[in-house]
């Protein structure tokens, strides 16, 4: 029973947080407090359950560029929906709308379960 026990435990230490739309926002504001909700997509639509992805955007409006910041968990969503851990990556993007660079800014950490600046 107790080898049972401690692979529950096991489990739910090593069981990674969910990040809701609102935790997210709240860190992006930090880093970008001009950043615009985008979209989130979760595992259950209807009841707003599992959040898998998370993007938003801030814009200059000077120099007409945008970077776009998108959370995405750990998984497997189909439709090229894939990776292999929960990240925070920006994609940068010029005056033509075409992007210029992408790279990841934010890990989570398996320790803790929080996200980390890189």
């Amino acid at each position: 029973m107790a080898e049972l026990g401690n692979k529950v435990e096991r489990v739910e230490a090593g069981a990674e947080h969910i990040f809701t739309a609102d935790e997210l926002m709240g860190y992006l504001k930090e880093v970008a407090s001009e950043a615009i909700f985008v979209r989130a997509k979760y595992e259950d639509e209807a009841n707003k359950q599992g959040l898998y992805l998370w993007e938003a955007k801030v814009e200059n409006q000077e120099s007409g560029e945008m970077a776009e910041y998108q959370y995405m968990r750990k998984g497997d969503w189909g439709n090229r929906n894939l990776t292999e851990e929960t990240v925070i990556f920006v994609t940068f993007y010029g005056k033509d709308g075409m992007p210029i660079s992408a790279e990841t800014v934010v890990k989570i950490n398996p320790a803790t379960g929080r996200l980390e600046k890189l």
